[in-house]
């Protein structure tokens, strides 16, 4: 009928050029024959160190040994998955060494190894999860990475005045009241529970991406942070001589941070003269509903400041 000729397998080249550390990944290599019973083995080695040999630790990157070959999802013979885990903080180029059988290793080419990317961040909202344009003083927020690959924990967000150069791996230089360096979490989001005091100023976000020298500064965003304020109170109208309970809605009320006093005055305009009323939190110190209780002892229009 024929002639068939038989060939060993072989590995030829990378299908990815970058993994990320920190983290289990996997890269892909093209050859054939690679669903044979032939052991396989591989290693990522610093990239001016060569595959020679038969060792599988001589200039070995960190976790390089720990490299697994696993077969593509649908039994391909052309195409195989290595995976393995690099510790946080590396970052560098590694040459992939894989060996067949008993042969000494060889290179299948270069793998680009970084860290993972962290920013695009945004300020939300805990209770609503909405994004925020301005931020109240004391009130409680988080900052989520909206663009960055799954992270461990290692990294860090610190938040400080707009005029403020990032730099550095203190977690208290310059930051605002409040804004110290806090991890970010495996969920990609640092949360800054008892809000920040600007003193008016507006703000900005550094990030420390764990390995890196220092803090740089996300993007070109700003915040500007208010004071808290009443959208609402309820009921309207009450009678003398009588203590009313009034459910009070805003921002930054009666917050872990924030202990917010209403005064109340007779006639229109503010003063800190008249009744002086504790608002109590009626949302676990989220800042947007509390109440107070007051009472009148003379009828007629009253003024309630914050």
């Amino acid at each position: 009928v024929g002639n068939i000729t038989a060939k060993p397998p072989k590995m030829e080249r990378l299908i990815s050029t970058t993994i990320y550390s920190g983290r289990r990944t996997a890269f892909g290599i093209v050859g054939a024959g690679l669903l044979g019973q032939i052991e396989i083995a591989c290693k990522l080695v610093e990239k001016y160190h060569t595959c020679s040999g038969v060792s599988k630790s001589a200039g070995v990157v960190a976790g390089g040994t720990g490299c697994k070959l696993i077969p593509y999802p649908n039994r391909s013979s052309t195409i195989i998955f290595a995976d393995v885990t690099i510790p946080s903080g590396i970052e560098t180029e590694a040459n992939v060494c894989v060996r067949l059988g008993s042969a000494n290793w060889r290179s299948v080419g270069v793998l680009g190894i970084k860290r993972p990317p962290v920013g695009n961040a945004q300020m939300y909202h805990v209770s609503s999860q909405t994004a925020l344009l301005e931020l109240v003083k004391g009130e409680p927020f988080y900052v989520k990475m909206t663009g960055s690959a799954p992270l461990l924990g290692l990294d860090m967000v610190k938040i400080v005045h707009a005029s403020a150069v990032c730099g550095g791996t203190d977690t208290l230089a310059d930051a605002v009241i409040g804004g110290t360096g806090t991890n970010i979490n495996v969920n990609n989001i640092a949360g800054f529970d008892r809000g920040i005091d600007s003193g008016g100023q507006q703000v900005k976000l550094c990030i420390w991406t764990y390995g890196n020298s220092g803090y740089t500064q996300d993007g070109g965003a700003r915040w500007s942070v208010v004071a808290p304020l009443v959208t609402n109170f309820y009921p309207r109208t009450t009678s003398i001589n009588m203590t009313t309970k009034f459910a009070v809605t805003g921002r930054g009320l009666a917050t872990a941070s924030q202990n917010a006093i209403a005064y109340i005055s007779v006639g229109v305009g503010c003063s800190v003269s008249g009744s002086k009323d504790q608002l109590i939190s009626t949302d676990g110190m989220l800042g947007k509903h509390a109440q107070m209780s007051a009472a009148f002892l003379t009828s007629g229009l009253h003024t309630v400041c914050l």
